[in-house]
């Protein structure tokens, strides 16, 4: 009983173990963070590009169509 009261003692004052837990933590949050950020990056560019695609088969269609009406 003896020795479990000294472990208990030297695990209260031990504070190696909550530095890593903290560096674990705030590494997860930036790791999410980054990928919320690209996420929404991705959503963007993906709707740009969507556009400039429309725009751009717009233009052939009425240009295909002008050349078909000579």
């Amino acid at each position: 009983m003896q020795a479990l009261r000294r472990l208990s003692g030297r695990l209260r004052r031990d504070e190696a173990g909550a530095v890593t837990v903290e560096w674990v933590v705030l590494t997860a949050g930036v790791v999410a963070m980054a990928a919320g950020i690209t996420a929404f990056l991705a959503d963007e560019g993906q709707a740009t590009l969507r556009d400039h695609l429309r725009t751009t088969l717009d233009q052939a269609t009425q240009t295909l169509d002008t050349l078909d009406e000579d």
